[in-house]
């Protein structure tokens, strides 16, 4: 799938996620206040959880993920790896990707959502 296609499935689905908290924590309130912290909370998150991936920090999960399945599958872990190292050298390539596309659309919205609070304490303190 190339990256304007996947770019444009994911600010369609940040932006429902973002109505969808909208409407759950606000009400479907659509004031300045509520969307942008809407479009922050849930554009933070999806930052945070996109860089992971991205730089491949979900590796540090790997050993916990080993330990887990070698305490509940004993008899198919054994039979699969002889060690931790394996696991690791076969699931370990596996855990970063390119998203910097993903990235980028959570920093315009979190930009978005920032600019919005500063118009709504800009347009607060008038009053």
């Amino acid at each position: 799938m190339n990256t304007k296609l996947k770019s444009l499935i994911a600010v369609v689905s940040l932006l429902a996620l973002s109505v969808l908290f909208l409407g759950i924590v606000y009400d479907f309130k659509f004031t300045l206040a509520n969307v942008s912290n809407s479009l922050f909370v849930v554009n933070i998150i999806s930052f945070v959880v996109s860089f992971m991936i991205h730089t491949g920090a979900l590796r540090l999960t790997l050993g916990v993920s080993y330990t887990t399945k070698t305490i509940f599958k004993r008899a198919e872990m054994r039979d699969k790896y002889d060690g931790f190292k394996e696991y690791y050298e076969e699931k370990a390539p596996n855990q970063a990707r390119n998203l910097k596309y993903l990235l980028i659309i959570n920093l315009v919205f979190i930009a978005a959502a920032l600019v919005l609070a500063k118009v709504h304490l800009d347009n607060y303190t008038l009053q």
